[in-house]
């Protein structure tokens, strides 16, 4: 008789609503997280024209070595380096480029001062703040290849530089096989 009356409470009645919802929680918590996080993640550009500087002149950069990482439950490329024009401004945005013989992606990056940067490049009298960047690109976005990896910025006027460097990774299954191949190669065979 009392548990009769313990079901018919309003203390069971919130145990069993607290009980299911932990359950769907459980059930569905990585696909409501993983859009979440995909949706704060997103920074593949799909539409930038992009006028290839031929000669290389404006654009300078350098990009550390490539780290293959896991950020929460997403594998990722860590890109790390820093870029800037000849007549660099704060506000020219730095994006990253990965191209294969098939398929590009353009990918935004989080801009911030070095200071190693900063007093590497103190004499050449232009500013060299907001220079250094970092891109985490989420792996599954990515196509089975060999990709060169470049860099474009964009300055104030929306003019876009680009410049490929002499760096390959090599992207399979989602994984990252090889970083820094010196030269494009196929490793299927």
């Amino acid at each position: 008789m009392q548990i009769l009356h313990y079901l018919k409470t309003k203390t069971f009645i919130i145990h069993y609503i607290i009980t299911i919802g932990l359950i769907i929680y459980i059930i569905f918590a990585d696909n409501i997280f993983a859009n979440i996080k995909q949706f704060q993640e997103s920074n593949l550009i799909k539409n930038l024209i992009i006028e290839q500087d031929s000669n290389n002149q404006q654009l300078d950069f350098s990009i550390s070595p490539i780290q293959a990482t896991k950020l929460e439950w997403k594998d990722v490329i860590m890109i790390k380096g820093w870029a800037f024009l000849k007549n660099n401004t704060p506000d020219d945005r730095i994006y990253i480029l990965l191209k294969s013989a098939n398929n590009g992606y353009i990918f935004d990056t989080m801009q911030y001062t070095a200071a190693d940067v900063t007093a590497y490049f103190k004499n050449i009298k232009k500013t060299t703040d907001n220079s250094s960047f970092i891109a985490n690109i989420p792996l599954e976005t990515i196509t089975n290849g060999t990709y060169n990896i470049g860099i474009i910025i964009q300055n104030q006027k929306g003019n876009n530089y680009l410049k490929l460097s002499q760096n390959y990774i090599y992207i399979y299954n989602g994984k990252v096989l090889n970083n820094f191949i010196a030269q494009p190669q196929s490793l299927t065979q």
